[in-house]
C-alpha cells in the first residue's frame, strides 16, 4: 500500500535515490517547499522509496499561476498513480488559491498529454519538442 503525503525536507536522501544527478541546492528547491505556492506530493512505498512526485510552483509570468510536473518510477507507470497523484494537486491548488496550472511535457509523451487531458487541461502551444497545455482552476 503507498502512502501518499507532503514532501518534507527529511525526503531529501528517498528524493535523491529516485531521482539521479540532483545537487544539494536542487534537493533543497524539490523537498523545502511552503506547501501554499508551492506544494510537492510523495507516493512512498512501505520501505519508505519515493516512486512518484506530483509538484507545482509559483509560475513566473503570472503571480496566481503555477506550474506542474509529475514524475512516475517506471514500474509504476500504468497503475493509475499519475492520475491519483494529479487529482491531490489539483485540489491543494485550488485551495491554495491558484487559479491556473500549466504544465509542459515533451509532444513525444503521449501518455502524459492524455492524463492531462483527461483532467481538462489544453494544449497551448508547442516549443520545439514539448507542447505546453493549461487548466484554469478559479
Amino acid at each position: 500500500m503507498l502512502q501518499i503525503r507532503p514532501i518534507l525536507p527529511a525526503d531529501a536522501d528517498a528524493y535523491a535515490a529516485a531521482f539521479d544527478r540532483l545537487g544539494g541546492d536542487e534537493l533543497r528547491f524539490l523537498t523545502d517547499v511552503d506547501h501554499h505556492r508551492h506544494e510537492a506530493l510523495g507516493a512512498f512505498e512501505p520501505n519508505g522509496r519515493l516512486v512518484g512526485v506530483a509538484r507545482y510552483a509559483p509560475s513566473q509570468d503570472d503571480e496566481c499561476a503555477a506550474d506542474m510536473a509529475v514524475e512516475i518510477a517506471d514500474d509504476w507507470q500504468g497503475r493509475r498513480l499519475g492520475a491519483n497523484l494529479t487529482a491531490r494537486l489539483l485540489g491543494a491548488a485550488r485551495r491554495n488559491g491558484v487559479c491556473r496550472m500549466t504544465v509542459e511535457t515533451p509532444a513525444a509523451n503521449a501518455p502524459a498529454r492524455k492524463l492531462a487531458r483527461r483532467f481538462g487541461f489544453r494544449e497551448v502551444g508547442q516549443h520545439g519538442p514539448a507542447v505546453t497545455l493549461t487548466r484554469e482552476l478559479a
